[in-house]
């Protein structure tokens, strides 16, 4: 998978370097939690660009259309190219003539439009993706003409795209209204972002099940041992495990590959039951009023939008699906409701257990990305303006706003301190909750994903890094790096135990 940001230079000149490195991050997550959703495996990531494979060609598409609806509400515009060839594989990083097709398919593509190479849309004839023929191309460096598709995908034209907040463009979009039809005008009030999505054919070996405990591996749930911060004990899950959580005596993993959730028994460190259906895919999980609640951030198999489905722990499917619109990114349980944020509309839900229903919609900060609860108030961090609001739960008004150093991705909660995990910035932030200011900051490993706090540690899982990281609170430094084979996703806390996921 390759990735290309069109003006580049022209654009960071105008944001500036916080606010580009600011854009940076957005694009990257959205990008990074789509190919996760879809099965895309990063290979590599250089300044604005990405680099991933499919296994399969559908994948790859619906991954395309996914990245392209999401970033063109928030103001970018892609572009997506797609082939399937066989490459060489060198260590982690694939190359070959694939790569190069893949790449000049990808620069023939227009804004918000995804074109492959005949032999994509011949592999995929017979499912329900449409293309169109557009027509024979001369690639760059590679012999002969190549007939190319576009695939026929319908753009949220009823949500405008926005332009970049700090830009030219987005200044003067203040002064006017866009006609609602212009899409060409909406198009020139941004400036586009080029992604590239390159589809390669990847022979992989099985993975190794022996000697687990020592370094997990893919599709796997483990623990770590208190006493010793080791593994202790690793269990397969299902397929794709992200977000965890600990409730009702058992330890919940839902698998966004393969849409479903796991139950794992802590006792016996073993999964109790066969993973059960979500119905779309899943991105968060809580637990809470004797029930697992699960987010799915862009809708279901049936079409609806963003939902968060309630379950009953002793099994079936969900027992209540409540509608919470496309863009749900976080959920939490606590001071008897839940919590949900939507990066898209902005807002901060709640919604009452007993009714099922949402009770009170609160606008927060832009791009609410994580939310954590507790001693009476709520704290929601918003990635895209970098501050942290606290909201009273009695009054559902908001108390302070922190701004801090980088983009919040993750919130932990314990006594007096509130922990940050800002996954651009690679840092995790100790804040007093008292007056909100930040008292320490630690460097972690790249792409962090999640963070939970212990009885004396806060730990930390870094995506990239390939390692869950253990931090001394009262030094605020990281003392121990606890390798695994795949990236780590999820963490949970149950009683003095560490719970971690590991993604492909």
């Amino acid at each position: 998978m390759f990735t290309d940001i069109v003006g580049s230079t022209e654009l960071a000149s105008d944001l500036g370097d916080v606010q580009w490195k600011q854009v940076l991050a957005t694009h990257h997550g959205v990008v990074r939690k789509t190919l996760k959703r879809h099965n895309g495996r990063e290979i590599d990531t250089a300044g604005d660009g990405f680099f991933a494979t499919f296994a399969r060609p559908a994948d790859a598409i619906r991954c395309a259309a996914d990245i392209i609806d999401q970033l063109r509400e928030i103001g970018i515009h892609i572009r997506a190219g797609i082939h399937m060839g066989e490459v060489e594989q060198i260590g982690a990083k694939v190359g070959g003539i694939a790569v190069h097709i893949g790449a000049r398919v990808a620069g023939k593509a227009g804004d918000s439009q995804i074109l492959v190479s005949s032999t994509v849309r011949d592999l995929v004839s017979g499912s329900d993706i449409r293309f169109a023929d557009d027509g024979m191309h001369d690639l760059k460096g590679v012999p002969g003409e190549w007939r190319l598709f576009s695939v026929e995908h319908a753009l949220k034209e009823d949500v405008p795209a926005r332009p970049l907040v700090g830009t030219p463009q987005a200044k003067a979009a203040r002064r006017r209204t866009l006609p609602a039809l212009a899409v060409g005008l909406i198009a020139a009030a941004v400036v586009a972002i080029v992604v590239v999505l390159v589809l390669l054919l990847v022979v992989r070996s099985p993975n190794d099940s022996s000697n687990v405990v020592a370094v997990p591996g893919a599709n796997t749930a483990s623990v770590i041992d208190s006493s010793s911060n080791r593994f202790a004990g690793t269990m397969a899950v299902g397929d794709g495990p992200v977000a965890m959580v600990y409730g009702g005596g058992s330890v919940w993993v839902v698998n966004t590959a393969d849409q479903t959730f796991s139950r794992i028994d802590p006792e016996t460190e073993k999964v109790t039951s066969a993973a059960r259906s979500v119905g779309g895919t899943p991105s968060g999980i809580a637990y809470g009023a004797g029930s697992i609640w699960i987010i799915t951030e862009f809708g279901g198999t049936n079409g609806a939008g963003g939902s968060v489905l309630r379950f009953d722990p002793g099994g079936g499917g969900p027992k209540k699906i409540i509608p919470v619109g496309n863009g749900v990114a976080s959920i939490a349980f606590g001071d008897g409701s839940l919590w949900v944020t939507n990066t898209l509309t902005n807002t901060l839900v709640r919604i009452d257990p007993a009714t099922n229903a949402v009770d009170t919609t609160i606008d927060v900060g832009n791009s609410p990305e994580a939310v954590a609860v507790g001693a009476g108030y709520v704290w929601v961090a918003n990635t895209l303006d970098k501050s942290i609001w606290k909201i009273d739960d009695r009054t559902n008004r908001v108390v302070s706003k922190i701004t801090v150093l980088a983009p919040p991705t993750r919130l932990a909660l314990t006594g007096t301190s509130l922990w940050a995990l800002s996954e651009s910035g690679s840092t995790a932030l100790k804040i007093d909750t008292s007056n909100g200011t930040t008292v320490a900051s630690a460097s972690v490993g790249t792409q962090p994903e999640a963070i939970a706090v212990s009885r004396d540690a806060v730990w930390v899982v870094a995506g990239a890094a390939h390692e869950v990281e253990r931090i001394d609170p009262v030094r605020n430094k990281v003392v121990q790096r606890l390798p695994v084979d795949g990236s780590p996703e999820g963490i949970a806390i149950e009683g003095n135990r560490v719970w971690v996921t590991v993604h492909k």
